[in-house]
């Protein structure tokens, strides 16, 4: 599974500093793609939507608000208020191909938020 970033150098280090403590993450293959690089979870729902069927699944790093209103978007329903710097949303889509993405087509299946986590 690729992992795409925004070009924004913010969420580049994010992307640095969740590899680092994150092996899995680190191995997979990473892909800076300047049009992640919104605020507009329009353009990331059409991004998704324009991605080639051969890939199942990708892992996104962007910015808010796109990304909360994608998950609420994909959801069809609020169901987080925020995805906070480093949150983790992994998603199943009930469709068949990227290009028939829609709103209401997913369920959150994990979702993992910093302050949710043991202190060291």
């Amino acid at each position: 599974m690729p992992v795409y970033v925004s070009a924004a150098k913010r969420a580049r280090l994010t992307l640095e500093g969740l590899c680092s403590g994150w092996p899995a993450l680190a191995a997979m293959p990473h892909r800076v793609d300047e049009e992640l690089y919104t605020f507009s979870s329009e353009d990331l729902f059409h991004w998704i939507a324009a991605r080639d069927d051969g890939v199942d699944a990708v892992l996104l790093i962007g910015h808010n608000p796109a990304l909360t209103d994608l998950v609420n978007a994909l959801c069809g329903r609020r169901c987080v208020g925020n995805v906070p710097t480093a949150g983790y949303v992994r998603l199943s889509l009930h469709i068949d191909r990227w290009r028939d993405l829609l709103q209401g087509c997913a369920v959150i299946e994990e979702r993992l938020f910093p302050k949710e986590l043991p202190d060291p």
